[in-house]
């Protein structure tokens, strides 16, 4: 494993580079996904389906230039799906489902009032709430992948909070 891209460097090629990215930093993934998937086996599994990925998509130039922010947001992003996954394995299966099905129409129209009033947000605000609201990152998590302090993140995201409030409120979705 070489410590300092001198060999490999990022201009490697794929296979290369991300064996010597993974090798360098898979104790800090492992532990990671651990820390949110609660097990040995469902941590392996986060990185290996990682890994998958990277091979059959190719590299994203994220992680070409901030290895450990990319390879961390994406981590917490699959830790979480597997967790929730083995979550939703434990629903009761005496669930009302007309409940359920009401509960999701309002939840729908919700999402919906919500995505046409983003449409006010700069392509990077919309950025950022994404990262946030539906992929589930910290803003910390946030920061390290775009290399900017985590107070700069919250910021954003409160402006972007405020900027869709004042939207919805002025088309009478919610009340001032």
């Amino acid at each position: 494993m070489n410590s300092d891209f001198t060999t490999i460097g990022p201009g490697g090629t794929a296979e290369e580079f991300l064996g010597e990215i993974i090798d360098r930093y898979r104790d800090l993934l492992f532990r990671a996904a651990k820390s949110i998937t609660r097990n040995d086996y469902d941590a392996d599994d986060v990185i290996q389906r990682l890994c998958v990925r990277f091979v059959k998509s190719g590299i994203p130039s994220g992680l070409r230039e901030n290895p450990a922010g990319y390879l961390m947001g994406c981590i917490v992003n699959e830790a979480k799906n597997v967790h929730r996954t083995r979550k939703r394995g434990l629903i009761d299966a005496n669930v009302d489902l007309q409940d359920v099905s009401k509960t999701v129409r309002c939840e729908n129209k919700l999402l919906e009032a919500l995505e046409e009033a983003q449409a006010c947000l700069t392509p990077e605000e919309r950025e950022f709430v994404e990262l946030y609201y539906t992929q589930g990152l910290t803003q910390a998590d946030i920061a390290a992948i775009k290399e900017m302090e985590e107070g700069a993140v919250a910021q954003k995201l409160s402006r972007s909070r405020k900027k869709i409030k004042k939207v919805m409120e002025i088309e009478g979705r919610i009340r001032p």
